[in-house]
């Protein structure tokens, strides 16, 4: 522990360093030294005077102690390694200047378990100025600037650098598959499925065995429509990994995809083959895409019931409350004992926040069908929102017995509000 006696001379040193008055300096400093023989940062400060005064020798001796006390002062490392340069003893130079860069590292990965990310950057950054070609600094600031990214709503400009530096990797590592992935996932990030698809390719002609790669650039084929490939890649991702339930899903939804897609080929006319093509397209959040078969399903059959109410499921998905509830409210003029639509539309108005009207629906849609578990967990919440505890309880503990999860979970969250 760092004594109040032992502050003021390393004080008083600094002072007269920042004054350029050496020799003071040297004195304080070595006070502090006499009073703790342990204290890295006096040893570490005379040396800096010694060098100032050209006494190289004495100056390396102190920096060596200071390295010594403190092995991860990368400061201390450069230190000594200019005086080293001012001595002509390159080689020293070259080693010093790459074990400050190890103390950048090092510090970096300390400031990145504490996801102190600038601080994180900023370490790395310096390793990496002191030693151009270290492999390890780009790739873990590469991972802290994606990091910095995701806590940033994905911005931009630190996914760019992620890029960066997984480029340079690449430069330095031509042969480095997992490079090749990393940039390709950062490119998946940026929705840039072609160039995702070209990185994970690459990936997969280093090392065939590289399962992630062709579930990843399954899923980029997925996403710019080229449904075989995309099959192909999830077949051969969960060879290789047979654990890989979502690839399997993913798969078995693009299958489906192909399978209705032909069928419309073959038939255009055929409303039912773009409502369901428009329904796995909504599951794999292809909004869009789905509103566009539901748009044609309906034009085709303009009575299509269903087609509206997945549509405004999508609408929902979409956040676009107000298109939500135009398609309920059709689905409903054409079919008034539609329970789901009394429901999903129940659900809009609670997000909304108009709770009357959620509670009608919900209703609504219990009169129609007294088991249905979801409208009275939906009621409930409803019922809670409005501050009427009793009710909400009632309808969550109807839920619960139909056996709905929400339902219990939320009867135990209110009891548990209640006996606050």
């Amino acid at each position: 522990m760092v004594k109040l006696d032992e502050i003021k001379e390393m004080a008083r040193g600094l002072q007269y360093h920042s004054n350029k008055e050496y020799y003071k300096a040297i004195e304080a400093y070595t006070k502090a030294i006499v009073l703790n023989p342990n204290l890295a940062p006096a040893y570490f400060s005379r040396g800096f005077a010694y060098a100032n005064k050209g006494q190289r020798d004495r100056a390396i001796e102190d920096f060596n102690k200071a390295i010594q006390l403190n092995p991860n002062d990368a400061q201390a490392y450069i230190s000594r390694g200019v005086a080293y340069k001012n001595k002509g003893q390159y080689d020293r130079v070259i080693e010093d200047f790459n074990k400050a860069a190890k103390a950048y590292y090092n510090r970096g990965l300390a400031y990145n378990n504490k996801a102190q990310y600038d601080m994180v950057i900023e370490n790395y950054s310096k390793a990496i100025d002191l030693r151009p070609d270290y492999i390890e600094a780009y790739y873990a600031r590469g991972h802290a600037y994606i990091s910095i990214a995701y806590n940033e709503n994905r911005k931009a400009h630190h996914l760019n650098m992620a890029i960066e530096d997984f480029s340079k990797l690449i430069e330095l590592n031509p042969n480095s598959a997992k490079t090749y992935h990393d940039r390709g996932l950062v490119y998946t990030y940026k929705r840039q499925w072609n160039k995702a698809i070209e990185d994970y390719s690459k990936v997969i002609a280093l090392d065939s065995n590289f399962f992630e790669a062709y579930i990843r650039r399954g899923h980029a084929y997925r996403k710019i429509g080229q449904y075989d490939r995309a099959i192909d890649d999830y077949s051969k991702g969960i060879i290789l990994n047979s654990n890989y339930l979502n690839a399997s899903t993913e798969m078995q939804y693009c299958m489906e995809i192909v399978k209705f897609s032909n069928g419309i080929a073959l038939n255009p006319n055929d409303a039912e083959g773009y409502y369901k093509r428009g329904s796995i397209y909504d599951k794999i959040g292809e909004y869009n895409m789905a509103i566009k078969d539901y748009n044609t399903a309906i034009s085709l059959n303009p009575n299509y019931t269903t087609a509206y109410n997945n549509r405004g499921l999508t609408y929902y998905h979409k956040f676009q409350y107000d298109k939500a509830i135009e398609d309920y409210n059709k689905t409903i003029v054409l079919d008034p004992n539609y329970a789901d639509a009394y429901y999903n539309r129940g659900n809009v108005y609670t997000r909304k926040g108009e709770y009357d009207k959620a509670i009608e629906n919900y209703s609504k849609a219990i009169t129609l069908n007294p088991n249905y578990a979801e409208a009275y967990n939906g009621r409930g919440l409803a019922y809670r929102k409005k501050g009427n505890r009793g009710r909400a309880i009632s309808d969550f503990q109807m839920a619960r017995d139909m056996g709905n999860e929400d339902g219990c979970r939320n009867l135990q969250k209110a009891l548990k509000d209640d006996n606050k």
